[in-house]
C-alpha cells in the first residue's frame, strides 16, 4: 500500500458518516463526508473521492441543501477532468442526483406549466 495513503484514515472516517447516518444526523456526516473529499483529491484517491461525492449528493438532496447548485459544479468538474472508469463513475452519480432531485421536487416543477 502507498505511504501517502496512511496519512488519512479513510476507514475511520466512514465508520463515523455510517454512525451520523444510523442517528439521523445528516449535517453532521455531510462535514465528515467534505473531509473525506479534500483527502482524497489530495492524495488523487480516485475510489474515495467517487465514494465521497455519491454520499455528498445523497445527504444535499436528503438537507435540501442551498449547495445543490454547487455540489452540480463538483461533478461537472470532475467528469470534464476524469477519463474511464472514474468518468462514467461520476456521470451515474450525476444522473442519479438529478433523478432524487426530480423525484424530490416534481410537484414543484409540475405547478410552473
Amino acid at each position: 500500500m502507498n505511504q501517502q495513503y496512511n496519512n488519512y484514515n479513510f476507514e475511520s472516517a466512514w465508520h463515523k458518516v455510517d454512525s451520523l447516518e444510523r442517528k439521523g444526523l445528516y449535517k453532521s456526516a455531510l462535514k465528515i463526508v467534505d473531509e473525506i473529499y479534500i483527502e482524497a483529491d489530495k492524495l488523487s484517491n480516485g475510489g474515495q473521492k467517487i465514494k465521497s461525492l455519491f454520499y455528498k449528493g445523497k445527504y444535499t438532496n436528503y438537507l435540501a441543501e442551498d449547495n445543490l447548485e454547487s455540489f452540480e459544479k463538483i461533478l461537472r468538474k470532475e467528469i470534464s477532468k476524469s477519463v474511464f472508469p472514474d468518468k462514467q463513475l461520476y456521470q451515474s452519480i450525476l444522473a442519479e442526483f438529478y433523478d432524487k432531485y426530480l423525484e424530490a421536487n416534481i410537484w414543484k416543477i409540475q405547478k410552473r406549466t
